[in-house]
């Protein structure tokens, strides 16, 4: 990630050129974008706040639906994101030192012994602000429950006392 951070186009033109592929440029204009980058203004690429987001160094954190997110090569770009987080975490590799990873909340985390298959446990959710349409799918305990839609259900009826 590359920003001008006082003169505009000049920053870049007094120190130098920008090499490489994937890079994430805020600039608006003046800048001539090499192979694979990605250039705009702040709002535009998605991009959160500057700070310590868990890592040693201050890092851009990624919003949901930048243009950097899966918007990387995984072939070249390190296995784990600044603060540990290991790249890929969805389709592809983050552009940037930040590797996204959106958490999946379930309202409701109970249902009662001896319901029916088909008991709603709970909904489904990601952050609110991310605007696309999500797939759930359950990876474990596929035989137990499924996901019509944004609802975890049971796909059996729990008995304690058998435990089955």
């Amino acid at each position: 990630m590359l920003k001008a951070l006082t003169g505009g186009y000049e920053d870049f033109q007094n120190r130098g050129s920008v090499t490489g592929r994937g890079n994430l440029i805020e600039y608006p204009s003046g800048y001539t974008p090499g192979p694979g980058d990605i250039t705009g203004d702040q709002p535009d690429l998605r991009l959160g706040t500057f700070g310590f987001h868990g890592g040693a160094t201050e890092t851009y954190s990624l919003l949901p639906g930048s243009v950097a997110i899966d918007a990387g090569g995984c072939s070249s770009a390190p296995s784990h994101d600044q603060r540990g987080t290991s790249r890929p975490q969805g389709a592809g590799c983050d552009i940037g030192a930040f590797e996204a990873r959106f958490v999946v909340t379930l309202s409701g985390n109970s249902v009662d012994e001896n319901e029916p298959p088909g008991t709603a446990v709970g909904t489904l959710g990601t952050d609110p602000d991310f605007g696309d349409a999500c797939t759930y799918t359950v990876i474990s305990g596929g035989t137990h429950f499924s996901t019509p839609g944004d609802t975890l259900v049971t796909r059996a009826r729990f008995d304690h006392e058998s435990r089955s």
